[in-house]
């Protein structure tokens, strides 16, 4: 208890201080605090607290995520006869274990479009194969890769890429897999670590229980239930894990804690709708290197900045309906160069050529917007060169280096 209420002053200086060499400082003080409680455990071969907490770039600057793991680790190692400090250490021990790995292959089914941004879900979507190779490095990120049918993200160990199929879309990325996908298990500690402090956070939240599983070996499963971001009726309900009312349903090995299995249930219309399930987990296998190479072909399509028009002006004050109507005016017309005002790439594929091209404007809706998104929904019906209907809201965001609308997805 005395180590306890030591940890309880340190992280109440942490809410107080105002400077990150301050932060730095107290951190220090929390570390040693923990680490002198770890030496004491059986763990002694497991990686030092210090050197977890502080590879991390997100604890050492930002204050609010250093008081929230420093409440973590105190309520994990120091309040254990809870239900919910068992879920934090057991989610924590699964980031250690993590940490110890070489390299991993994960793959996973999710009910998502084939060439999507790896977040996108649909109840009635048929399943789709994800998969995750990922070795560890002394650089924070590793160097991986994460694959769909229609999209690969490669990371090198210096810089990633994305290539969207079919058009060979290509896109220079930051480093950061969560960009796509924040229950990305590329990060697979990272992911382990947040549900640490959800559990600290959110106990009731929580369900611990052991099980044998079929192998003979104990199983930990561990059920999180979690409410939606957005309200019931919001457009983006239900088509983001995050955005509808789920259940995470994780198994550990009870011996190593590595995970093992991984279901994500939607509720919706009174159903429990499956949307993910992890169907294969290896760990410290050999990766070949060319997994982390990416050739990219001849006729790829570049994302860039968008360029600041002579009339950029006229293009600033446009509305999101006004800008959507220029946009299916240009395609409808087939005016390319037109359209490329509304897209951050160096060139319009063929494929989107033949599919929007000379396409009637039937309506535009009034815009709306949804959830955290920060652009634009604008609902449109076009008619198809084709003669097939289609509706459907398209996005809209503020570049930042031009300051006028930009083409996001909805088509």
């Amino acid at each position: 208890m005395k180590r306890a209420r030591e940890v309880e002053r340190i992280v109440k200086d942490l809410h107080q201080a105002a400077e990150a060499e301050t932060h730095d400082r107290i951190l220090n003080r929390l570390l040693n605090v923990l680490n002198q409680h770890q030496k004491l455990s059986p763990a002694a071969n497991q990686p030092t607290l210090r050197r977890i907490v502080m590879k991390s770039p997100i604890t050492r600057l930002a204050a609010a995520a250093v008081v929230v793991l420093a409440l973590v680790l105190s309520v994990s190692l120091f309040v254990t006869s809870t239900p919910s400090a068992s879920a934090a250490e057991v989610f924590y021990q699964a980031a250690q274990a993590m940490g110890r790995m070489t390299s991993f292959h994960i793959r996973v089914e999710m009910r998502t479009p084939p060439g999507d941004n790896f977040a996108h879900i649909g109840l009635d979507y048929d399943f789709v194969t994800i998969d995750f190779w990922k070795q560890f490095t002394e650089d924070e990120w590793g160097k991986w890769r994460l694959e769909s049918p229609g999209r690969i993200v490669v990371m090198d160990g210096q810089k990633s890429i994305m290539l969207s199929k079919p058009e060979h879309v290509v896109e220079s990325v930051d480093r950061n897999p969560e960009r796509y996908w924040r229950e990305s298990l590329v990060q697979a500690g990272a992911v382990m670590t947040r549900e640490a402090q959800h559990a600290a956070e959110r106990p009731a939240d929580f369900s611990t229980h052991r099980e044998p599983g079929a192998d003979g070996r104990d199983k930990i499963v561990i059920a999180v239930e979690a409410p939606a971001r957005v309200a019931e009726g919001d457009y983006l309900r239900n088509k983001y894990i995050e955005d509808s009312d789920h259940l995470k349903v994780y198994s550990f090995d009870a011996e190593t804690k590595l995970l093992e299995d991984l279901q994500i249930f939607v509720h919706a219309g009174g159903k429990d709708v499956l949307v993910y399930r992890l169907v294969r987990a290896e760990y410290n296998v050999a990766l070949d290197p060319r997994l982390f190479r990416l050739e990219l072909p001849p006729n790829a399509i570049y994302y860039k900045p968008l360029e600041v028009l002579p009339d950029n002006a006229k293009h600033e004050n446009m509305t999101p309906k006004e800008a959507a109507t220029a946009f299916f005016t240009a395609c409808a017309s087939e005016d390319w160069d037109e359209a490329l005002k509304f897209m951050n790439q160096t060139r319009v594929s063929q494929r989107f050529k033949d599919y929007l091209g000379s396409l009637e404007i039937i309506e535009i809706g009034e815009p709306f917007q949804s959830g955290s998104y920060a652009g634009w929904f604008v609902p449109y019906q076009l008619r198809l060169k084709s003669g097939a209907l289609k509706s459907q809201n398209l996005a809209l965001v503020k570049d930042p280096s031009a300051n006028r609308f930009v083409y996001d997805g909805g088509i």
